[in-house]
This record gives C-alpha cells, sequence and structure tokens, in this order.
C-alpha cells in the first residue's frame, strides 16, 4: 500500500498548472506530461524507499508516510498556501434530471470509466499485469517462476 498517493497527486496536480497555466502548453500535452513525470518520480520512489527497505509492511508504511509528510511541508514554501485556479477545459452546463452540471463534470464519468477499463485489461489482460498479481499472490513463487520482481515492482509504482 502506497499512503503517499495523496501527495504525489498533488505534485500531477501542480504539474498541470504549471505546463497548461504558467508556461501556455495545451491542456492533453500537460496532462500527458503530468503522468509521465509522475509515473517517473513513483519509479524513483520503489527504487529509493520501497526496494531498499524489503522489510515488512510496517517500516515500508512509515517510510511511505515519511514521504507524504515530507512532500506537504514541501509544497507549502514552493508552491504556497493560496488556491490556484486552472480554466475549465469543458465549458458550459447542462441539466441532468433538474440540477445544473458543469459539463466538465460530466466528462470526467466517462474518463474515469475509460481509464478503470484501461487499468482492468492492463491488469488481467497483459503478461506484466499477470506478473504483477503473480507478486501480489506470492514474490518467492513468482521470482522462482523467472518474473523479475523488481523490474515489475517499478512498473506497479510507475502506474499506480
Amino acid at each position: 500500500i502506497n499512503f503517499a498517493h495523496g501527495a504525489v497527486y498533488m505534485l500531477g496536480a501542480f504539474a498541470i498548472y504549471y505546463v497548461y497555466f504558467q508556461w501556455g502548453a495545451p491542456y492533453f500535452a500537460a496532462f500527458v506530461l503530468a503522468m509521465l513525470l509522475l509515473g517517473a518520480f513513483g519509479y524513483l520512489v520503489e527504487r529509493s524507499i520501497y526496494r531498499p527497505i524489503k522489510g515488512g509492511v510496517e517500516p515500508t508504511l512509515v517510510a511511505l508516510l515519511a514521504l507524504t509528510t515530507l512532500l506537504q511541508a514541501a509544497g507549502y514554501p514552493v508552491f504556497g498556501t493560496l488556491d490556484k485556479h486552472v480554466p475549465p477545459v469543458f465549458s458550459g452546463t447542462r441539466n441532468v434530471l433538474g440540477v445544473m452540471i458543469s459539463v466538465e463534470r460530466l466528462m470526467i464519468i466517462p474518463i474515469a470509466g475509460a481509464l478503470v477499463v484501461g487499468l482492468y485489461l492492463f491488469i488481467n489482460k497483459t503478461r506484466i499485469g499477470a506478473a504483477m498479481r503473480a507478486i501480489e499472490q506470492d514474490k518467492e513463487a513468482a521470482a522462482l517462476q523467472g518474473v523479475n520482481v523488481n523490474v515489475i515492482n517499478g512498473l506497479a509504482f510507475a502506474v499506480g
């Protein structure tokens, strides 16, 4: 379990903000760049924190909670404490069953659905996904079957 997810998502939000709003890049490009940067960051977390510990759940939990605290504390002086506003990608509102909902919020539903389906297919229909599932069930048995546990763990941290 990676308890640093929230802090990493914070980094992603700020990456999108700076690339899109401050640098003027297209929103989709900012989103893709943020995903790539966060994937690289997740891989670095696996290499520098998760892999060296190789202990039980408790040391990993403490290390990732410490990372969360560090990222949150570093976020205040780096990004400030005021809200950052990013203009909506999809503008307008729609009436849904008598309730006005922004188009942006409506678009989140199919986008999130597509991401969930994509992740499901990745985990359940690819060799890498099978290796991830095998490691989750029994790390030693997966290694004996030829799964490179370190590489797959790095990919899992990059994806998740």
